[in-house]
């Protein structure tokens, strides 16, 4: 895409739809990882000899799991903690209902009108072909690092909005915080 051209429409919402569930992603992130060490720290050591990995279960599940290894570099399979990840549906359909989702969406397609939340039918669609762009762009260069989230135009409105409607008080800074720890990059690349 030429960096001088205005994107379209299309590529404006996709973008966003991108980087809202991308952002909720690493919301969970952040304040599983927090749980997760509170968890382990309560039943183990935490030290150099700890590790935490993404994992996708054979039916599709994602977790996250923290384990101390021995000095042969092998988990030690008693000191072992993990925490379930937020299916990407699901992700996708907490993004779906939340007020930006639909302010932005009327933003760039004047005459779009919020769907009614009980319209099971009309909801699963919208939830459906979401996850079709998540699912077919999300790996995608363009949306392939930490710049393309903490830049982007929409994340202080994001943050405020989803602070504001799920009661938490994540901040920017804490959020970059986490995601810059080792491997949490590529962690977030793997459940994503």
């Amino acid at each position: 895409m030429n960096p001088k051209r205005t994107p379209s429409k299309k590529e404006e919402w996709l973008d966003f739809k991108v980087f809202l569930y991308g952002y909720f992603t690493m919301a969970e992130l952040s304040i599983v990882f927090v749980k997760l060490l509170k968890e382990f720290e309560k039943k183990f050591k935490y030290g150099t000899n700890t590790r935490h990995r993404a994992l996708k279960l054979p039916n599709r599940k994602r977790c996250w799991a923290m384990f101390n290894v021995d000095a042969e570099n092998k988990m030690i399979t008693e000191e072992y903690v993990d925490i379930k990840i937020t299916e990407v549906k699901k992700t996708i359909k907490l993004c779906v209902n939340t007020d930006i989702y639909w302010e932005t969406k009327k933003n760039i397609f004047k005459n779009i009108i919020k769907l009614d939340f009980k319209d099971k039918t009309a909801m699963s669609e919208e939830v459906n072909e979401y996850n079709r762009s998540i699912t077919s762009y999300v790996r995608k260069d363009k949306y392939n690092n930490l710049d393309f989230y903490f830049n982007n135009k929409y994340y202080s409105k994001t943050i405020n909005s989803f602070n504001s409607q799920f009661n938490r008080n994540l901040t920017k800074e804490g959020m970059l915080e986490i995601m810059n720890l080792p491997g949490m990059w590529e962690f977030f690349q793997e459940v994503r």
